[in-house]
């Protein structure tokens, strides 16, 4: 997660990250085929179950939602501060130019082999040619949907 790779469905097998792998199309279809399977166990076995799989997470909630919160606010204030928030190559970037680099990344094939320091850094200037090629038309973008959240002012 750190290294932010991609990896192929076939990988996350292999080493054990999930357990299943379905046909592209049918995971919906399998995901309700699971749900009716657990839907035959006791109430008291599901319960369990649910409790169990949520615990790490509602503990690291509980116990680190503090800390990361006031560790962003301080991570931007920073940035304020240093003139760089907003701008395309700094080091913290804003929400219109992290949504730029999360399409990329999950459009491209860069991301499923180990990054480098230099090809961290420069993705954002990759991500940036490869999004003005989305705007000219010139490739598409299979990730870009509307956002409905965004006022009228907010254009790329």
């Amino acid at each position: 997660m750190m290294t932010s790779r991609q990896f192929t469905a076939q990988q996350m097998l292999d080493y054990g990250m999930v357990s299943e792998v379905v046909a592209k199309g049918k995971a919906v279809e399998r995901a309700w085929e699971i749900a009716r399977m657990w839907k035959t166990m006791s109430y008291e076995n599901r319960t369990i179950m649910s409790d169990l799989a949520k615990r790490p997470l509602q503990k690291l909630l509980v116990e680190d939602l503090k800390l990361h919160t006031v560790s962003e606010q301080y991570g931007s204030l920073l940035r304020v501060a240093a003139g760089e928030l907003g701008d395309e190559n700094s080091s913290q970037q804003d929400e219109k130019y992290i949504s730029r680099v999360n399409d990329y990344r999950y459009a491209t094939k860069d991301m499923e082999e180990p990054q480098t320091a230099k090809s961290w850094r420069e993705m954002p200037k990759r991500a940036g040619e490869w999004f003005e090629k989305v705007q000219k038309g010139e490739i598409e973008n299979p990730y870009e949907f509307e956002h409905s959240n965004e006022p009228d002012w907010y254009k790329f």
